[in-house]
């Protein structure tokens, strides 16, 4: 009945009245979205590390660290790296520095060449996305400069890892996340929401 009396109101009156009954209408129908889109990054905090990673990644963006990106030659490899980067420029963090390596000339995976270069452009931390998890011998040369390193990644695990300070990738032998068959991209993606929240 109120609406029916407001109705023949000036339409400053009824705008509001509409806009709040559209708003409690859809509001049940967006949580629902909302939970749909948002589980799948829930599971990603049962990940090993996962939690380092962010706490990493939000740690540098709040002192204004520079990061280098190194990302693999292919298309995961490449949509990992663009999203860190767009994610990492919207943070209001320095420009990050990134590296996608030659595939011919540099093979695939993190070299020591690379990180070098990285160091010395300035890099405090190294997150490598879609690699890594096997690059025992570059990551130790990392560590070697200073450098913290993340590695992002879902390729196989060997029972020996590289130094770093998180590995979060859900094929390790101790993850039990489920999430195997994501792409590295997704794992970004997660790693992302996740760190903006922080």
């Amino acid at each position: 009945f109120a609406l029916l009396v407001v109705y023949y109101h000036d339409l400053e009156v009824r705008a509001p009245l509409i806009a709040a009954s559209w708003l409690l209408a859809t509001l049940p129908v967006a949580l629902v979205l909302a939970n749909l889109v948002l589980a799948p990054y829930e599971r990603h905090a049962q990940r090993t590390f996962y939690r380092e990673a962010v706490a990493r990644l939000a740690h540098a963006i709040q002192r204004g660290e520079t990061v280098g990106v190194f990302g693999d030659y292919d298309v995961d490899g490449a949509c990992s790296g663009a999203l860190l980067v767009d994610y990492w420029r919207d943070a209001g963090a320095p420009e990050p520095l990134l590296h996608i390596p030659d595939r011919i000339f540099e093979g695939y995976g993190p070299n020591i060449e690379a990180i070098r270069t990285l160091a010395g452009q300035g890099a405090t931390l190294l997150v490598t996305v879609d690699c890594g998890t096997t690059s025992i011998e570059p990551l130790t040369e990392a560590k070697k400069l200073g450098l913290d390193t993340v590695v992002i990644d879902h390729h196989h695990a060997d029972e020996q890892l590289p130094p770093a300070i998180a590995i979060v990738n859900p094929n390790r032998a101790d993850d039990l996340s489920g999430l195997g068959h994501l792409a590295a991209v997704g794992r970004v993606e997660g790693l992302a929401l996740r760190t903006g929240a922080e």
